[in-house]
């Protein structure tokens, strides 16, 4: 079954791209976002301790959160699979509208950003992580969903639709399980 051949850039203006797959990762940080943030006022969650931030503090913590994503998902493809960029060309290594960002340099880059973030806050770092993390299947979801529109695209139809499916479920799952409808050891 051939795989449709979407264009991965939704508008172009100039110089200027709006790619499919950046607008996933804006909306699954701003859904994230939210999602912390409602988590955070709901004070059954957390007790008999306060929740690890405030509203304020998770607003702040997003840019934190969207720094680590952009720096570490770039040096993560950098590192991992464009190594050569380093002493041939490393004014390219700043370089995302070129493409080449890395899931795994995302999540070590967001790791970091969440604990360089509660040290200098003085929050609790499990805690806290443990929101962020029960956010993260939102953004997996929306990239999930831009598969098709990668380039280069080296997804097959079935990889997408599975990679959907999971992160669907995964979000799913604790959202269900953070209102108290499924229990931790199902």
């Amino acid at each position: 079954m051939p795989f449709p051949d979407f264009d991965p850039v939704l508008v172009q203006i100039g110089p200027f791209a709006i790619r499919w797959y950046a607008l996933a990762y804006v909306a699954g940080i701003l859904l994230g976002w939210r999602y912390v943030a409602s988590l955070m006022r709901r004070q059954e969650l957390w007790t008999p301790s306060p929740a690890p931030a405030t509203g304020g503090q998770v607003d702040d913590l997003i840019v934190w959160l969207t720094l680590g994503i952009i720096v570490g998902g770039r040096l993560g493809h950098v590192l991992f699979y464009t190594p050569s960029l380093i002493w041939e060309d490393p004014l390219q290594i700043p370089q995302t509208w070129n493409g080449g960002m890395s899931f795994h340099g995302g999540a070590i880059g967001v790791l970091v950003a969440v604990l360089a973030f509660s040290r200098i806050n003085k929050l609790d770092t499990l805690r806290l992580g443990d929101a962020v993390c029960a956010a993260s299947p939102i953004i997996d979801t929306m990239i999930a969903t831009t598969m098709p529109f990668r380039v280069p695209n080296t997804s097959t139809p079935t990889q997408a639709i599975s990679a959907q499916r999971n992160s669907v479920v995964r979000t799913l799952r604790i959202w269900l399980n953070s209102d108290g409808l499924m229990s931790s050891n199902e």
